[in-house]
């Protein structure tokens, strides 16, 4: 994936102990954490545990996952995410196919799965009574405001709880 905002270097990544160096930095100072980082931390081998840290170990009330859900389909991914985040915030970026592998240098067959494990998540958050907001995320610029209704729609017909429209520049006006 190349994600538009990700400035990823797997150089940098960050090993589990100086993530718990960093949380423990922030406890009894915050309330919440968000997980993001310059790309997905979905990709982090240790995300589960890292999330189960967040609340267990750490006693975030808030923690929010911002991804592009590119493993959103693993089991101990989406079951750590019911389970332990608060709100996940998945970057669609897209209302289509084309746009989808543009956006993310992907095969277009990728905006399909990504559709289906968003849904799968909302049906296990459904089964499970998890309180995980979920919610889509798209980048807006100018020319993109026939794909607000669109990206509005997608939202809807997945199920979500809510839609975030983020500006790419400060020159892109809706």
């Amino acid at each position: 994936y190349e994600c538009p905002c990700a400035l990823r270097d797997k150089s940098s990544e960050m090993d589990y102990s100086r993530i718990q160096h960093v949380m423990d930095s922030f406890k009894g100072h915050t309330k919440g954490m968000i997980l993001s980082g310059g790309g997905d931390p979905l990709l982090h081998l240790d995300f589960p545990l890292i999330l189960k840290s967040t609340r267990e170990e750490y006693g975030f009330e808030e923690v929010v996952v911002l991804t592009n859900a590119s493993e959103l389909g693993k089991k101990e991914i989406y079951e750590s995410l019911l389970q332990y985040a608060t709100a996940i915030r998945i970057s669609l970026n897209s209302v289509n196919p084309q746009q989808y592998a543009e956006t993310f240098g992907v095969n277009r067959n990728k905006w399909h799965e990504t559709l289906d494990n968003v849904r799968n998540l909302v049906d296990k958050k459904r089964e499970q009574q998890s309180g995980l907001e979920i919610g889509l995320g798209t980048l807006t610029k100018r020319g993109s405001v026939d794909d607000i209704e669109r990206f509005r729609d997608i939202g809807v017909e997945l199920g979500v709880d809510w839609i975030q429209y983020r500006p790419i520049d400060r020159k892109s006006v809706v």
